[in-house]
Protein backbone atom coordinates (compact mmCIF):
# COMPACT_ATOMS: atom_id res chain seq x y z
CA UNK A 1 0.00 0.00 0.00
CA UNK A 2 2.90 2.62 0.78
CA UNK A 3 4.43 1.51 -2.55
CA UNK A 4 0.98 2.57 -4.28
CA UNK A 5 0.68 5.99 -2.18
CA UNK A 6 4.51 6.52 -2.86
CA UNK A 7 3.79 6.29 -6.58
CA UNK A 8 0.52 8.34 -6.38
CA UNK A 9 2.53 11.38 -4.88
CA UNK A 10 5.56 11.48 -7.02
CA UNK A 11 2.84 11.16 -10.10
CA UNK A 12 1.07 14.55 -8.27
CA UNK A 13 4.31 15.96 -7.80
CA UNK A 14 5.14 15.87 -12.06
CA UNK A 15 1.82 16.90 -12.39
CA UNK A 16 2.52 19.77 -10.48
CA UNK A 17 5.71 20.41 -11.98
CA UNK A 18 4.60 20.10 -15.46
CA UNK A 19 1.64 22.72 -14.73
CA UNK A 20 3.92 25.08 -13.19
CA UNK A 21 6.29 24.96 -16.01
CA UNK A 22 2.95 25.06 -18.69
CA UNK A 23 2.25 28.62 -16.71
CA UNK A 24 5.09 29.63 -16.50
CA UNK A 25 6.42 29.02 -20.30
CA UNK A 26 2.86 29.87 -22.07
CA UNK A 27 3.05 33.34 -22.30
CA UNK A 28 6.69 32.91 -23.95
CA UNK A 29 4.97 31.36 -26.90
CA UNK A 30 1.38 32.63 -26.88
CA UNK A 31 0.37 34.87 -29.80
CA UNK A 32 0.61 38.68 -29.21
CA UNK A 33 -2.65 40.09 -28.34
CA UNK A 34 -2.46 42.65 -31.03
CA UNK A 35 -1.37 41.80 -34.79
CA UNK A 36 1.31 43.34 -36.56
CA UNK A 37 0.37 45.60 -39.28
CA UNK A 38 0.56 44.42 -43.14
CA UNK A 39 2.59 46.33 -45.45
CA UNK A 40 1.97 46.30 -49.72
CA UNK A 41 5.03 47.65 -51.04
CA UNK A 42 4.88 48.13 -54.61
CA UNK A 43 7.65 49.70 -57.29
CA UNK A 44 7.08 52.18 -60.43
CA UNK A 45 10.95 51.95 -61.97
CA UNK A 46 10.79 53.46 -65.43
CA UNK A 47 8.79 55.45 -67.62
CA UNK A 48 5.07 55.61 -66.50
CA UNK A 49 3.37 52.78 -68.45
CA UNK A 50 -0.43 50.38 -69.10
CA UNK A 51 2.00 47.57 -67.57
CA UNK A 52 2.80 49.69 -64.16
CA UNK A 53 -1.41 50.78 -64.21
CA UNK A 54 -2.24 46.68 -63.96
CA UNK A 55 0.47 46.44 -62.17
CA UNK A 56 -0.37 48.62 -59.30
CA UNK A 57 -4.50 47.14 -59.91
CA UNK A 58 -2.86 43.53 -59.35
CA UNK A 59 -1.16 45.01 -56.04
CA UNK A 60 -4.22 46.99 -54.86
CA UNK A 61 -5.96 43.69 -54.94
CA UNK A 62 -3.99 41.76 -53.49
CA UNK A 63 -3.41 44.20 -50.38
CA UNK A 64 -7.76 44.26 -49.50
CA UNK A 65 -7.07 40.12 -50.33
CA UNK A 66 -4.52 40.09 -47.32
CA UNK A 67 -6.58 43.03 -45.72
CA UNK A 68 -3.10 45.13 -45.96
CA UNK A 69 -3.35 48.31 -43.72
CA UNK A 70 -1.47 50.50 -46.23
CA UNK A 71 0.06 50.46 -49.94
CA UNK A 72 3.87 51.91 -50.40
CA UNK A 73 3.80 53.01 -53.86
CA UNK A 74 8.00 53.57 -54.36
CA UNK A 75 8.17 55.55 -57.55
CA UNK A 76 11.36 56.87 -59.38
CA UNK A 77 10.28 57.77 -62.88
CA UNK A 78 11.09 60.57 -65.58
CA UNK A 79 7.31 60.46 -66.37
CA UNK A 80 4.87 58.99 -69.01
CA UNK A 81 1.59 58.63 -71.15
CA UNK A 82 -0.77 60.95 -69.75
CA UNK A 83 -3.68 58.64 -69.80
CA UNK A 84 -2.19 56.08 -68.35
CA UNK A 85 -1.23 59.05 -65.36
CA UNK A 86 -5.00 59.71 -64.85
CA UNK A 87 -5.92 55.77 -64.62
CA UNK A 88 -3.24 55.47 -62.29
CA UNK A 89 -4.35 58.74 -60.33
CA UNK A 90 -8.13 57.50 -60.53
CA UNK A 91 -7.52 54.14 -59.01
CA UNK A 92 -4.98 55.44 -56.29
CA UNK A 93 -7.52 58.30 -55.19
CA UNK A 94 -10.20 55.48 -54.97
CA UNK A 95 -8.49 52.67 -53.02
CA UNK A 96 -9.72 51.48 -50.18
CA UNK A 97 -6.28 51.15 -48.54
CA UNK A 98 -4.46 54.21 -48.26
CA UNK A 99 -1.47 54.85 -50.86
CA UNK A 100 1.64 56.12 -49.78
CA UNK A 101 3.96 57.29 -52.93
CA UNK A 102 6.97 57.21 -51.87
CA UNK A 103 9.84 59.00 -53.97
CA UNK A 104 12.99 56.34 -53.91
CA UNK A 105 15.65 55.77 -53.71
CA UNK A 106 18.01 58.35 -53.16
CA UNK A 107 18.62 60.14 -55.95
CA UNK A 108 15.37 59.22 -57.32
CA UNK A 109 12.71 61.81 -59.27
CA UNK A 110 9.48 61.67 -59.71
CA UNK A 111 9.23 63.77 -62.98
CA UNK A 112 6.58 64.94 -65.12
CA UNK A 113 3.24 62.35 -65.00
CA UNK A 114 5.13 60.49 -61.59
CA UNK A 115 4.55 64.23 -60.06
CA UNK A 116 1.01 63.90 -60.65
CA UNK A 117 1.33 60.65 -59.03
CA UNK A 118 2.90 61.43 -56.61
CA UNK A 119 0.19 64.15 -54.93
CA UNK A 120 -2.29 61.61 -55.57
CA UNK A 121 -1.35 59.75 -52.35
CA UNK A 122 -3.06 59.77 -49.70
CA UNK A 123 0.17 60.58 -48.09
CA UNK A 124 3.49 61.11 -50.26
CA UNK A 125 7.48 61.27 -48.98
CA UNK A 126 10.77 61.86 -50.65
CA UNK A 127 13.79 60.24 -49.57
CA UNK A 128 17.19 62.41 -49.24
CA UNK A 129 18.52 63.74 -52.74
CA UNK A 130 15.08 62.65 -54.47
CA UNK A 131 13.54 65.58 -56.66
CA UNK A 132 9.93 66.10 -58.20
CA UNK A 133 8.51 67.88 -60.86
CA UNK A 134 9.68 68.71 -64.44
CA UNK A 135 10.65 72.04 -66.23
CA UNK A 136 10.51 70.52 -69.87
CA UNK A 137 7.83 68.44 -71.67
CA UNK A 138 8.71 65.20 -72.37
CA UNK A 139 7.20 62.69 -74.85
CA UNK A 140 4.70 60.06 -73.89
CA UNK A 141 7.16 57.57 -73.00
CA UNK A 142 9.29 59.88 -70.28
CA UNK A 143 11.86 61.12 -73.36
CA UNK A 144 13.13 64.60 -74.49
CA UNK A 145 11.60 65.92 -77.40
CA UNK A 146 14.74 67.70 -78.24
CA UNK A 147 13.90 70.99 -80.87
Amino acid sequence: MSVIRRNIIRGFGAISIILSLCIFITPVFAQPSTESPVVVVLSFEGPISPLMREYLNRGLKIARDIQATVVILEINTPGGAIDVMNTIVQTIRTSEIPVVVYVSPRGATAASAGTIITLAGHLSAMASETTIGAASPVGGQGEDLGE
